[in-house]
C-alpha cells in the first residue's frame, strides 16, 4: 500500500511524492514506482504544524510547497535545503486547496467551497471556471499548450478531465467506480509531457485517498497502478 500519498509533482522524469507517515517527507521516484533517493523530511517552521496542500518544481529542479500551516508556499532544493520561499500572506494561499504552478507565470487553485478552479496569471487573478458536471475539484494541472487536467471528486468517486485553457471540457480521462481502471478518491496528480500524441503523456493520481498511484494518458487510456518498491518492502515484512 502507498502510504498517505497527498501530493505529486513531476518535473525531468521524476515523480516527487509528498506523503504523512507520522512526519512529512518528500521522495523522488521514476514512473514505475521505483523510489530513487531517501527524499527528505519537511521541518516545521516555529511553532506551526507543517500541513502540504501541494507541491511543484521546477526547472531548477527545486521543490515548491504549499504550506498551509505556515500560510506561505517554501522552497527546498532536491536534497532537503530550505531556500528562500514566497512571504506568509503575499502569494494568496490561505484557505485554498492544492495549488499548481504552470508556465509562463501561470498559478491554479483549486477552491472545493465554490466548486472553482481559479487561475492568476503573473500574480493577477485571471479568471475561474467550474469542473464538467459541479464536481468538486481537487487537483489540476496545467500542460505546456494551455490545455488543463483536473481531477475532481463527487459521490461516485470522482473523475478526471481534459479541459481547455478557459476551461471548456475536451475529454473526459476517467471516471469513478469500482474497476481496477476507475477512479476512487483523488487526491492529486502529476503530468509527465511528451512532445507528439496525446497518447505519449502520462497523467499519475494519487487516488483512493492516497493509498494507490493510477497512470493514464491523455487519450483516457488506463496503465493501472503501481506502489513504491519502498512500499512494498513494508508491506511484505
Amino acid at each position: 500500500m502507498f502510504r498517505y500519498a497527498t501530493s505529486l509533482a513531476a518535473r525531468h522524469g521524476t515523480l516527487w511524492v509528498a506523503r504523512w507517515d507520522r512526519t512529512w517527507r518528500v521522495t523522488p521516484h521514476d514512473f514505475d514506482g521505483r523510489e530513487l533517493a531517501p527524499g527528505f523530511v519537511v521541518q516545521p517552521e516555529g511553532t506551526a504544524r507543517v500541513m502540504i496542500a501541494s507541491i511543484a518544481v521546477d526547472e531548477d529542479r527545486r521543490v515548491w510547497i504549499a504550506d498551509t500551516g505556515s500560510e506561505r508556499v517554501r522552497a527546498f532544493t532536491a536534497f532537503g535545503r530550505e531556500l528562500e520561499g514566497l512571504p506568509r500572506g503575499a502569494s494568496g494561499f490561505s484557505g485554498l486547496g492544492r495549488v499548481a504552478f504552470g508556465p509562463r507565470g501561470l498559478v491554479l487553485a483549486c477552491e472545493p467551497a465554490s466548486g472553482l478552479v481559479l487561475v492568476w496569471r503573473d500574480g493577477q487573478f485571471h479568471f475561474a471556471f467550474r469542473v464538467p458536471d459541479g464536481r468538486v475539484p481537487v487537483a489540476v494541472r496545467a500542460l505546456r499548450d494551455g490545455r488543463i487536467v483536473v481531477a475532481s471528486a463527487d459521490e461516485e468517486g470522482g473523475a478526471l478531465d481534459l479541459v481547455d485553457a478557459a476551461g471548456r471540457p475536451i475529454r473526459a480521462l476517467a471516471r469513478g467506480g469500482t474497476d481496477p481502471d476507475d477512479l476512487g478518491d483523488p487526491e492529486d496528480l502529476a503530468v509527465l509531457e511528451s512532445i507528439g500524441p496525446d497518447r505519449r503523456t502520462r497523467i499519475v493520481v494519487a487516488d483512493s485517498s492516497g493509498t494507490r498511484l493510477a497512470v493514464w494518458n491523455l487519450e483516457g487510456d488506463s496503465y493501472g497502478a503501481f506502489e513504491p518498491a519502498a512500499d512494498r518492502a513494508a508491506r511484505g515484512s
